[in-house]
């Protein structure tokens, strides 16, 4: 109730943590954290992040500021999320602004943030302490395509590469583009201090001119031993809870338009609400009971349930029998997959 009304340079945030004594321990499952080995420690200065950390609060304070506390994700900022607390997951309170209550939530350094400070201290690497030209990834990503804005598939290829593509158009044509224009995942933390600690993943999607989706989002290959923990302490809760998708777009007028002559549109974000997560849970609880059961038509395909957000889709060769050889392996031959219905729902909200 208090944040509409503060400043990040008198925050309460700032004066409590602007400089924080982190002791790391070395986790060990089913071990007290009492007697867990402390590894290291660190006298940590957010000033270091300072311009990205005080972006992110006022993306924070204008979203309750609006009455919009109770669609507030972590994975709309870089450094700084807002996380859920309290006891019970149901518990809400009220909100400035707006009738509707949200749920309890406080400050937190992001789980992608802590690990890139403890990455800097294990190789001894001092962080940039200049002011970022950039204070989120999509302002990055914004830039690095521009200039390209309205191109072909190929004619992008011919401007970044230097020459024409003359081989068969393979199906992940635009992550080769998107791979020269932006940077391959193993490269951007080079590129810019903000990819070293946030959780991001930059996908590439067609859409038509009205900015539905023309397909499904695939993630990689689902892992049966990955559904052993609950929901809460999964780490696909983790994973959907902080990241950032960036989304490439590429426009086409109908389906006859081939891959290579799509047009480069425009770079989208998309994060997840507390309101996604609980249906995000009902997909994995769905692959959960199946692994429980064995049973293969327990799993959530295509409108399997209402406003459903991930489907399980095959994923590999084409005509393997994915579904049916879903326990062949640990490492599945199926994805979850983002419905185009909730990417048609997210592009055109942002």
């Amino acid at each position: 109730m208090n944040i509409i009304n503060e400043e990040y340079e008198f925050s309460r945030l700032l004066f409590k943590n602007k400089k924080i004594l982190i002791i790391w321990y070395r986790y060990e499952e089913n071990t007290n954290y009492s007697d867990m080995e402390i590894s290291d420690y660190q006298l940590y200065d957010l000033s270091q992040d300072e311009e990205i950390i005080k972006n992110d609060f006022y993306i924070i304070k204008d979203m309750v500021a609006k009455g919009e506390a109770h669609k507030i994700s972590e994975g709309q900022t870089s450094y700084l999320g807002a996380c859920p607390k309290g006891e019970g997951h149901d518990q809400t309170t009220p909100q400035p602004n707006n009738k509707e209550e949200a749920k309890p939530r406080a400050f937190c350094l992001k789980n992608s943030y802590m690990t890139g400070i403890l990455r800097n201290l294990i190789s001894g690497n001092q962080f940039n302490t200049e002011v970022k030209e950039f204070k989120t990834i999509e302002e990055y990503i914004n830039n690095q395509i521009k200039y390209y804005i309205g191109k072909t598939q190929l004619e992008l290829y011919k401007m970044v590469v230097g020459e024409e593509y003359k081989k068969k158009i393979p199906k992940n044509f635009s992550k080769m583009i998107s791979d020269r224009l932006i940077g391959k995942d193993s490269e951007l933390e080079n590129k810019n201090e903000l990819f070293k600690k946030t959780t991001y993943v930059i996908k590439n999607l067609p859409v038509y001119p009205n900015d539905e989706a023309v397909e499904r989002m695939s993630f990689r290959n689902l892992r049966i031993s990955e559904f052993e923990k609950d929901w809460e302490e999964s780490d696909w809760k983790q994973y959907f809870e902080e990241v950032t998708l960036i989304v490439i777009c590429y426009e086409v007028k109908d389906n006859k338009v081939k891959n290579g002559y799509r047009k480069l549109k425009k770079a989208k974000t998309i994060s997840f609400t507390d309101e996604d997560l609980e249906q995000l849970k009902k997909g994995y609880e769905m692959i959960q009971n199946t692994i429980r059961r064995r049973d293969i038509s327990l799993l959530p395909y295509p409108d399997s349930h209402e406003n459903q957000i991930i489907e399980i889709a095959p994923k590999g060769k084409k005509n393997d029998d994915a579904y049916n050889k879903f326990f062949g392996k640990n490492t599945t031959r199926t994805s979850f997959m983002l419905s185009k219905s909730f990417l048609n729902k997210k592009l055109k909200n942002n």
